[in-house]
Parts: C-alpha cells; structure tokens; sequence
C-alpha cells in the first residue's frame, strides 16, 4: 500500500530503475521457472511498468489486508510448488543471494539479517498450502516461526536495507553516490 512512502512506492526510481523493476529484473536473473508479480489492483502504472518482462500479472483487489493478501494470491497462482518471496522494497537483494536461497534445498530458506529471520524467503511446496492460510501484515513469519526447525538462514546483510519511506530511498541514494557504487 506504500502509506509511510507517501505515493507508490514501487514506481519509485533507484538507480535508473523503478523498484518493481529492479525486483523482478534480479528475480528472472535468479533463474526461476515462473515469475509471479502481485501488483495492486486499479494501478495501471505499475502493470505498465512491467509489461516488457516476462513475468505473470496477479492483481490484488484487497491490499489493505497487509502482505498476507499479496502473499496468498501468489501462492495460489504457484499451484502448490515451491515459491520465492521477493519484496519491490529491498533494492539490494541480488540474483546471487536469491540462487542460494533456492540452492540449500531445504523446506524453508530464508535471509539472515541484523539477527532476524525475513525475505526474501524460500517456501517449499509442502508449505505453499500453509501460506494460504496466513493473515495481517506478516507475510511467512508465523509459518517460519511455527516451523522453525526446518529453516535454513541464508546470512544477507543487505536484506536489511528496506525502503518504506521517501528517506530511506534518499539515504540510500546518497550512501551509494558516497560509496561510489
């Protein structure tokens, strides 16, 4: 819903790129069989965003609901195989990370950052059923929590970097210009 970014968030440019187009860019570059993007509905910027990609459209008609609405539309659409859950707001998730998400081939992999368990996360398919079932604005962590002993972390400091705010984006912007990178 972006209420703390003030507009959409997901259409807000970084480095040359929206941040839906980043995410999905470094998705497909994971290697992934299907790429699943659940857009808010009644948004046609941002379906027009993503229109040159190769990637499956699912509009959410109730975003208010929290992460958990987006997250059970994707789950459906991914027919009960495994899914990899990439957040529009983590512009330093790579393709690299999310390939050894896939690769520890474990029932659920998840980011390892500042000592929390978070996305982008890996959900086998003998989970995908429990994320229908998921409620608020938590995403998978009451599935992570309740299952803990069949998660693997995958340590990723640069999932910690998430942007809810236009300052954060500017923050970040200015760390990278700093940075030179």
């Amino acid at each position: 819903m972006s209420l703390r970014f003030g507009s959409r968030k997901q259409l807000a440019l970084f480095e040359g790129e929206t941040l839906m187009r980043r995410s999905v860019r470094i998705a497909l570059a994971a290697g992934c069989s299907r790429t699943i993007v659940v857009v808010p509905s009644r948004v046609p910027e941002i379906r027009h965003e993503l229109s040159t990609m190769p990637v499956e459209i699912v509009e959410n008609p109730d975003p208010q609901q929290g992460m958990s609405s987006s997250l059970k539309l994707a789950a459906h659409a991914a027919q009960r195989r495994s899914l990899l859950v990439v957040l529009a707001d983590q512009p330093r998730v790579t393709s690299e990370h999310l390939r050894a998400l896939i690769a520890v081939n474990a029932p659920i992999a998840v980011s390892l950052f500042n000592g929390t368990m978070g996305p982008p996360a890996f959900f086998g398919e003998q989970f995908v059923p429990l994320l229908l079932t998921v409620t608020g604005d938590h995403g998978g962590a009451e599935i992570i929590r309740a299952h803990r002993d069949q998660v693997v972390t995958v340590p990723f400091d640069a999932a910690a970097i998430d942007i809810d705010t236009e300052a954060d984006l500017r923050r970040l912007e200015s760390a990278t210009t700093r940075s030179g990178r």
